[in-house]
């Protein structure tokens, strides 16, 4: 039985598909995660992959979303519009919704 995990496809440069999937533990804390960002502009939870190892999930509102930018696993000269300047971690509030993605005290953690 998992609980709290969650895993994210995104869609790459060979495949257009994207994906989520996760128990309801998980969904329900991704959900709690995006209310918040639209109520306060950031949110965050702490969650699980199936292999055991847990991740920090900041979700930020951007007013802007144009000129954001992604990268592709093991890219190493990546080629960009001119448009694509603002990296996701260099969003505004990154860090506040990166400080609302971390775990609670290890005493109150369920581990599945």
């Amino acid at each position: 039985m998992s609980e709290h995990m969650l895993h994210i496809l995104a869609p790459s440069r060979f495949d257009s598909v994207g994906a989520i999937a996760g128990d309801q533990t998980a969904l329900r804390q991704l959900r709690d995660a995006i209310n918040d960002a639209i109520e306060s502009g950031t949110g965050g939870t702490y969650l699980v992959q199936s292999d055991g190892e847990w991740y920090s999930l900041a979700v930020i509102q951007a007013t802007d979303m144009f000129p954001v930018c992604t990268t592709y696993a093991g890219e190493v000269a990546p080629q960009r519009s001119e448009r694509e300047t603002v990296s996701m971690r260099g969003l505004p509030r990154f860090m506040e919704a990166f400080q609302k993605s971390q775990p609670p005290p290890l005493a109150t953690r369920d581990i599945p």
